[in-house]
């Protein structure tokens, strides 16, 4: 039988503490929250390596899938979560991504595409007792303006471009991180809205998987 614990404290020990990841109650809710629980039986041995993780059947490239460890810990740390904040999870699969944020954060609305998928977040959130996370079925691109503006919006995978609108569903001081891929390289921003206006910065480099939905628009073609 698999010690799961002790897979989730080298996970923080050899990949989280090594990587410039540091906030504390960041720490302690991936040592905290069973990842486990959130990967399919037949992908166990995978759940603590540092790489990500296909969890639907689709096996295309914007498959439904988890971020590797060390990648997403960053992402978060990135996002500077506040106790009180309201935070919008963009692409949360199975609910891993959204369990981690509720125990740092007020509330999470967390939005998947595949009716499976939410279901599936749904139960797991459920059963671990992750009760200040809403799992919505919506298109990814949109984000869900409905229950915003959030503190912050965290996009679980590689995008080509960033809607206006997800912007616009920030509040006031609210950020949103997430991977621009421009040939082929992935870079990690961290964009902030104040007064109505958006300001970026890079902050790391990391190779992810794309979320759907977010590709440029292609021009005509001769």
């Amino acid at each position: 039988m698999t010690d799961w614990l002790t897979a989730r404290c080298n996970m923080v020990e050899s990949q989280i503490k090594p990587n410039a990841v540091t906030d504390q109650r960041l720490i302690s809710a991936l040592l905290a929250v069973p990842r486990e629980l959130f990967v399919p039986t037949s992908m166990h041995a995978l759940t603590y390596c540092d790489l990500d993780i296909d969890i639907s059947v689709d096996a295309s490239e914007d498959a439904c899938h988890i971020l590797a460890p060390m990648t997403f810990a960053r992402m978060i740390q990135l996002a500077s979560i506040h106790p009180t904040d309201h935070v919008l999870d963009i692409g949360c699969a199975s609910g891993y991504s959204s369990a981690v944020l509720s125990s740092i954060a007020g509330s999470v609305v967390a939005i998947e595409q595949d009716d499976g998928m939410v279901s599936r977040a749904q139960d797991t959130l459920t059963a671990i007792g992750a009760d200040n996370v809403a799992v919505v079925q919506s298109n990814l691109n949109s984000g869900l303006g409905s229950q915003g503006p959030y503190d912050a919006i965290i996009l679980e995978g590689a995008v080509e471009e960033i809607p206006e609108s997800l912007f616009g569903q920030l509040s006031d001081g609210g950020r949103l991180v997430a991977a621009l891929r421009s040939n082929g390289i992935d870079t990690f921003y961290r964009f902030v809205r104040s007064n109505g206006e958006i300001s970026g910065s890079s902050a790391f480099g990391s190779s992810v998987r794309m979320l759907r939905g977010f590709e440029c628009e292609q021009g005509f073609v001769f």
